[in-house]
């Protein structure tokens, strides 16, 4: 049965438990997160992201490919609950624009080379032997080199690599799922530090306008921002705490913005359309 199928039968193969054989790889029966059949109010979704103007419905799920990586003793440590949690947080992150991720392969890898997960070695090496194309390979480690990493995503490749407390987290796999969808962090400052004003939003920080200028580390305590940092032309910051592309504390989660949600859409259309 060819991958194509993979929405059709995915309960039949979850069933018989039938996956293809590798020499590294031992396939194991999962249980897939439930799908709600409520429809979801994406007007209020929006709102509640500070929109000021509908945006485009994607009606899309795509299809995640899921590698647990194993430590010495051939431990996942993580269970599929911890798995299925997470990803029922993912897809109400993402239910404004209308899309959501199902696991339609899962896979374990008994190589406790890649538990400890080194981000620049071992990145090509993994996914160039368990990569399932057209689809969003998540592998899932106990940790990642350099640390304090929790998780990375690849901007044009088909992957992300996520620890089990980014699993867990509440906002680290949105977070990384936004990096694959072209986003940057809030306090991004490779094209220049966005001005508090705007003036410079296009052009500067994360290119994103209804995302206050923003930056890290962030000065805040129980959700609260307590600095008084200011930018080049004095203003005091008064970013979003705790949006999904900040470093503030999961805590603190507020959804992506409007301009978030529409940067990713465009991204997915534009370059990642070829994922079903």
């Amino acid at each position: 049965m060819s991958i194509s199928n993979c929405k059709h039968f995915i309960t039949f193969f979850f069933l018989l438990g039938v996956f293809s054989a590798h020499s590294q790889v031992k396939k194991s029966t999962i249980t897939p997160a439930k799908q709600s059949n409520q429809k979801t109010n994406h007007t209020t979704s929006v709102l509640q992201a500070g929109s000021t103007a509908p945006i485009k419905c994607l009606n899309k799920k795509l299809s995640l490919a899921v590698h647990i990586i194993t430590d010495s003793l051939n431990q996942p440590n993580i269970t599929q609950g911890q798995i299925n949690a997470g990803l029922a947080t993912l897809n109400a992150d993402f239910a404004p624009i209308c899309l959501s991720f199902f696991i339609c392969k899962q896979d374990t890898i008994y190589n406790y080379k890649y538990y400890q997960f080194d981000q620049v070695k071992e990145t090509p090496e993994v996914h160039s032997i368990y990569e399932v194309h057209n689809m969003i390979n998540v592998y899932i480690v106990g940790s990642i080199i350099p640390a304090p990493e929790a998780g990375f995503a690849g901007k044009m490749g088909d992957y992300m690599v996520l620890t089990h407390g980014c699993i867990g987290d509440g906002k680290c796999w949105s977070h990384e799922m936004g990096h694959f969808f072209s986003l940057a962090h809030t306090f991004e400052t490779g094209n220049g530090a966005e001005l508090v004003n705007e003036s410079n939003c296009i052009a500067a920080g994360d290119s994103i306008c209804d995302t206050p200028a923003d930056i890290n580390p962030a000065p805040i305590v129980g959700c609260q921002w307590t600095g008084t940092n200011t930018d080049g032309n004095g203003d005091y910051y008064t970013p979003i705490i705790g949006n999904i592309m900040s470093y503030h504390p999961s805590t603190c989660k507020t959804p992506f913005t409007v301009g978030q949600l529409n940067k990713m859409l465009s991204w997915f259309l534009s370059y990642r359309n070829y994922l079903y």
